[in-house]
């Protein structure tokens, strides 16, 4: 089995446990929003190309089934922009990239006294290109192939994803803080020698409403 079709299966998995079975939950369950920056870099570039993180915008909604009173399954739905500014030669580029995202991971909340509430989390995402462009050192803009020679991108990206949250809860709601780091697996460019990945990190901020207990 493919490591792609292996994370798809994971995130389709978790995704219809999400949807499907939330009156089984023993820890409730839940939506919410959350909208942050990611900060991406791109590895495996030749050695005259520097690749330099540009904050851009990350943004959607989530859910949560609570499996029992510390762990939760969470789902989420993305819209996620990463920009990457190239230089090579002196000449800087900036690549943007957008996709949608979908994460999928298990998350374990700290027992606390108070309203905050600390947890950990991991698990993957898979994403899915909605557009691509190159911002020239000229000024003006193009496509990622026109920019890169015709060379076609991977319409679909894998990664596994680890993080730290902290929940403020305030009655029926919270609001949460949520850093996470992000190891793409597969190649961004679709060629057989490439070795191009992204390793980013997203900083959220969002708020979430319970649904049932």
């Amino acid at each position: 089995m493919s490591r792609s079709v292996f994370l798809l299966g994971v995130a389709l998995t978790l995704g219809l446990s999400l949807c499907l079975a939330p009156a089984a939950s023993a820890g409730g369950f839940g939506v919410g929003f959350k909208a942050g920056l990611n900060f991406a870099t791109v590895s495996g570039l030749e050695d005259d190309i520097d690749a330099a993180a540009k904050a851009d915008f990350v943004g959607g909604a989530f859910g949560w089934l609570g499996l029992n009173p510390n762990l939760s399954l969470y789902g989420e739905v993305l819209y996620s922009r990463r920009s990457v500014k190239l230089t090579e030669m002196g000449e800087e580029n900036t690549l943007k990239h957008n996709f949608l995202e979908i994460p999928a991971y298990l998350s374990y909340g700290f027992a606390t006294a108070g309203i905050v509430k600390p947890r950990i989390y991991a698990g993957a995402s898979a994403s899915f290109e909605t557009g691509c462009d190159v911002d020239l050192a000229d000024g003006t803009a193009t496509n990622c192939e026109d920019a890169f020679g015709g060379v076609g991108f991977n319409s679909a990206l894998w990664a596994i994803i680890g993080g730290a949250a902290v929940d403020v809860h305030l009655g029926s709601f919270f609001v949460l803080g949520d850093v996470r780091y992000n190891y793409g697996l597969n190649n961004i460019v679709d060629m057989p020698d490439d070795d191009t990945k992204y390793q980013y990190f997203t900083a959220f901020v969002g708020i979430g409403f319970g649904l049932g207990s």
